[in-house]
């Protein structure tokens, strides 16, 4: 008979059904939460000679915000900020990132800050609010875009940043390459680490433990939290520090030029001890190559991240108190009492607790390239992905044979990335198109364009990425669990009289338990039914056919 569905009593739609598809499967390579975007800035040996004079390019845009700032003051950045903001703006976004009460306005996206100080103020009957924009107060926003110009980046966090740029001391136009790595974390192995706590309890001893956690001191947070498996604001900041520290200069230092020009969110990697731009064709000469740098920025986020990782192992220890029970504190306090009896009567029972530990493997892999434009000044800056980047040099050009040149070679450079292996890779692919004419049906032109390797696929321990694998690195963890394994001691307690006794009620179990084998066999062994239930009840009940004493049977009870 065809098995059916069992149906309900209460006619309703189930909360979960089956469906026709196949079943999710298990799979140990998801990347963790905690993935994060690296941009690294490559900048780029290019003739000066090629780029166009005037404004914009050899000299500052007209119009530009420090022209216009020079001459306000604070009260009336305070007022344009504010007015323009409602006038323009949406006053509805509230900032989520903001932890204040109070409610916390965002940038209206169609404007930038500086862009709303460059605009004339608002009609008087706009008041002016003192709105908070990415978590500042707009009155301390405008006394400090006194000295730089304001603009919102967001973190690799997502937080909305106001960083203020200040004017450069000279307009030299450049262009530069942000490289996006993205840093994915994958579960490794799990398993027993260093020993925590070893104690004994002596034979028929009882005692009580708890055990508590690195998590649970608050003193402590920063320390044992790590991009790779604790991604947080206070983390991520760290590593930013790491990164400025071990490049020998920070990133805002480069020639009066702000490497962090963002063109989305993500940890910015520095230049690396201020190396120069890079080669990119036979005409340069600096000796600095792109697949060096590219080593080089590798190489510093590999070794932020360790030293890192390193410190909050360090802080990640726990501690197991045999004297008194204690509480684990999260936003509530919980108790927790474990207790443990060693229940052998001559031997020992000793405890070893072992903290475990998380293997994570990192891989750093190159996932897209942008090309930023600027003369330093934020007004000129643009940035493009490879299918507009021709176009791009066109307009900042003097001729078009310079732009197809300088774009052959950045793209050359791109069929020759070399992997953490050291095997080349291509990372561009030239793609054709016909275009055909409405009318004839017939192709009108072909166009030619590059995009990312469609089949660009590499996999490393077992784990596959879309991009050209950069770094992988194995880094164990101490996690805040433990695993406990009881050892019982060899040596005996008790004397010879003791160790008797305690066999002799060994024996006298062994026996009633064969006593009991013995009756349950021989009533099995019937084959009456009434006569195997009046035989169980006189072996295993305290009724029988005879009245007894102290069993509280009689006559009347006699199942007989």
């Amino acid at each position: 008979m065809p098995e059916t569905t069992p149906s309900s009593c209460i006619n309703k739609d189930p909360m979960t059904d089956w469906g026709t598809g196949s079943t999710p499967k298990l799979d140990y390579n998801i990347p963790q939460t905690n993935g994060f975007v690296a941009n690294a800035y490559i900048p780029l040996d290019v003739n000066s000679s090629y780029f166009k004079t005037g404004a914009g390019f050899d000299s500052p845009p007209s119009g530009n915000y420090y022209d216009i700032v020079a001459g306000l003051d604070a009260s009336t950045i305070t007022a344009r900020m504010a007015n323009n903001f409602i006038a323009v703006g949406t006053p509805n976004i509230v900032n989520v990132n903001s932890e204040e009460e109070t409610p916390t306005v965002s940038a209206a996206p169609q404007y930038s800050l500086a862009s709303l100080v460059g605009f004339e103020s608002a009609p008087t009957s706009s008041p002016v609010a003192d709105y908070t924009i990415a978590g500042q107060a707009v009155s301390s926003i405008a006394v400090q875009s006194l000295y730089g110009m304001p603009v919102t980046v967001v973190d690799i966090m997502g937080n909305q940043k106001i960083e203020f740029r200040q004017q450069p001391a000279s307009a030299v136009p450049r262009l530069t390459v942000i490289e996006h790595y993205r840093v994915n974390t994958y579960l490794g192995d799990y398993g027993a680490g260093e020993t925590v706590k070893t104690f004994t309890l002596l034979p028929g001893e009882k005692t009580t433990i708890s055990i508590k956690s690195y998590k649970q001191t608050t003193q402590s947070k920063k320390d044992y939290q790590n991009v790779i498996d604790s991604l947080t604001n206070d983390s991520t900041q760290e590593l930013e520090k790491m990164l400025q520290i071990d490049s020998l200069q920070s990133h805002t230092e480069s020639g009066g030029y702000n490497m962090a020009s963002q063109s989305g969110s993500g940890l910015n990697i520095p230049l690396f001890g201020g190396k120069g731009a890079a080669s990119f064709s036979s005409s340069s000469s600096n000796g600095v190559t792109m697949n060096g740098l590219r080593a080089e920025n590798i190489k510093l986020l590999a070794n932020a991240i360790s030293k890192q990782v390193q410190k909050s192992v360090v802080s990640r220890k726990l501690d197991i108190n045999t004297e008194t029970s204690t509480s684990e504190t999260t936003s509530t306090e919980t108790s927790i009492v474990r207790i443990l009896e060693n229940i052998n009567k001559s031997r020992v029972l000793n405890f070893v607790f072992r903290q475990l530990n998380q293997e994570l493997i990192t891989i750093t892999y190159l996932d897209d390239v942008s090309f930023v434009y600027t003369n330093g000044y934020e007004e000129t800056k643009q940035v493009v992905k490879v299918d507009g980047l021709l176009a791009l040099l066109k307009s900042i050009f003097n001729n078009t044979t310079d732009a197809d040149n300088v774009f052959k070679d950045i793209v050359d450079q791109y069929y020759s990335v070399y992997d953490y292996t050291g095997t080349r890779q291509t990372f561009y692919e030239k793609r054709t198109e016909n275009v055909y004419d409405s009318a004839t049906g017939s192709v009108k032109f072909t166009e030619d364009y590059f995009r990312k390797n469609t089949g660009l696929s590499m996999t490393a321990e077992g784990i596959t990425v879309n991009g050209i694998i950069k770094s992988v690195e194995s880094r164990v963890l101490p996690t805040d669990s433990v695993i406990v394994d009881a050892l019982l001691g060899q040596g005996e307690a008790l004397d010879c009289f003791n160790l008797k006794l305690q066999d002799a009620a060994v024996v006298q179990a062994n026996l009633e338990n064969v006593a009991k084998q013995q009756a349950i066999d021989i009533i099995e062994g019937l084959t009456d039914a009434t006569e195997k239930a009046t035989l169980y009840k006189k072996v295993f009940t305290d009724c029988c056919d005879v009245p007894q004493s102290g069993c509280n049977c009689n006559p009347t009870s006699n199942p007989a």
